[in-house]
């Protein structure tokens, strides 16, 4: 007998029954459950943050390919969801990335449901060493031109020929000698590349519209808040640049290069941190969360 799931406007209006709260009601009980976890005080009852990207696709009768596909019918699932298990607040990274952008920029640190993977298989993390042992000096010089000219080439197929781009450093008095590169096949095909992966992410984003305020508005906050410091340094070092046993390695044979890359890391990440508007919902009043898989000091102790 296939499980009927109700719909978002029946979940909802279930949920105002049962509780006799309105959705703003709700979400200032669940923010406010959550906040008092987070400052070490007594929540009325221990706060449940739901992730379910691929759950909810599930759960809906949906494959969980639609997360990458098809972003209405995945963001109507996920609301059914949260409204039909009511958590304190969600953590998805579904709905983010449009899989056909995806196909375009061929990455290759990852492999997702309707792409490389069947649709119903989850996604994968694929480590890899995207920056050399000997390269954390160029990396440190000129993080931006790392980031260019060796890692976007080893981490996406689509941007290989961006490896033969001279350092942009010396060429701010030089700009026209450079076109001529812009001008080769080869560097065509990567523009035509960027704008199709492009067009493909603005339709998907278009799709999923304002997801967080959605979300807030049937009474739900969010904990994966990006404009913050989130994401410990070693653990993006570990995961998108040198993997795991790079990294580790590093810890014993490069520890002070690790570490300077480490602090850089940390700086761009105050920087870039934004106060929370107490006016606003959605994503503007949690911070940032996530499960820390390498930079706990106990599982970094030497």
């Amino acid at each position: 007998m296939k499980t009927h799931v109700p719909s978002e406007q029946e979940a909802l209006k279930r949920t105002i029954e049962e509780t006799s709260k309105t959705p703003k009601q709700l979400y200032r009980e669940r923010e406010k459950r959550i906040w008092d976890a987070i400052q070490l005080k007594e929540p009325d009852r221990v706060p449940v943050v739901f992730g379910g990207t691929f759950f909810a696709a599930k759960y809906a009768g949906l494959p969980f390919s639609s997360a990458y596909y098809d972003a209405a019918s995945w963001k109507e699932a996920y609301k059914r969801t949260m409204l039909d298990f009511g958590p304190d607040a969600y953590g998805t990274g579904g709905g983010n990335d449009s899989g056909l952008a995806l196909e375009t920029l061929d990455p290759r640190q990852m492999l997702w449901p309707g792409g490389p993977l069947h649709p119903n298989a989850p996604y994968q993390f694929i480590e890899g060493e995207y920056m050399k042992a000997d390269e954390y000096e160029i990396f440190l010089d000129d993080p931006t031109d790392f980031i260019l000219r060796y890692y976007l080439p080893r981490a996406y197929g689509a941007l290989a020929h961006l490896s033969r781009l001279p350092p942009l450093r010396e060429r701010f008095q030089g700009l026209p000698s450079l076109t001529t590169l812009f001008a080769t096949p080869e560097f065509q095909e990567v523009a035509r590349t960027l704008s199709k992966a492009g067009e493909a992410q603005t339709r998907w984003r278009e799709g999923m519209g304002n997801f967080a305020e959605e979300m807030a508005a049937i009474g739900f906050p969010t904990i994966m808040q990006r404009g913050g410091a989130g994401g410990a340094p070693f653990e993006s070092i570990s995961s998108y640049l040198r993997g795991m046993q790079g990294a580790m390695i590093d810890m014993y044979q490069r520890p002070e290069k690790l570490l300077a890359v480490s602090e850089k890391m940390s700086r761009w990440q105050i920087a870039r941190a934004t106060p929370a508007d107490p006016q606003k919902t959605g994503k503007q009043k949690l911070g940032g969360g996530g499960g820390i898989l390498r930079g706990a000091d106990g599982f970094m102790s030497r």
